[in-house]
């Protein structure tokens, strides 16, 4: 597993595992319309350099927003990886908060970021 940056990987590899799993290049939610080329993030590749994960994220106002997070295989520590990735970022940029919205029926992704949260403040 190797995570590179978003901007290392070429555009169109991004733009279709965006739309794979978004099924658009857009995401809507309460801060706003994000367009997936104007986001930063990175993308764990595999050795065949296909993407097996992909985080976005957008800094304002020392809160960093986590706007996607998604992984080809589950519970293989891809989604956690990235996550710490971006804390570190947020904390080089001196952010307060770091931020991720879901909705109230994705179990799993609650689940996923409960149990994060719990494993960041324990270290």
């Amino acid at each position: 597993m190797q995570i590179v940056a978003k901007r290392m990987i070429a555009a169109d590899t991004v733009k279709d595992f965006f739309i794979q799993h978004w099924e658009t290049t857009q995401v809507v939610f309460s801060r706003g319309l994000f367009h997936y080329a104007e986001l930063e993030g990175f993308g764990v590749m595999d050795e065949n350099e296909k993407i097996t994960g992909l985080g976005t994220y957008k800094l304002s106002d020392h809160v960093c927003q986590i706007i996607s997070l998604n992984s080809e295989h589950e519970n293989q520590g891809v989604g956690s990886s990235l996550l710490y990735v971006m804390e570190n970022i947020a904390k080089e940029k001196n952010c307060h908060t770091i931020k991720a919205i879901t909705t109230n029926d994705n179990l799993q992704a609650l689940k996923f970021f409960k149990s994060v949260v719990m494993s960041f403040r324990k270290s």
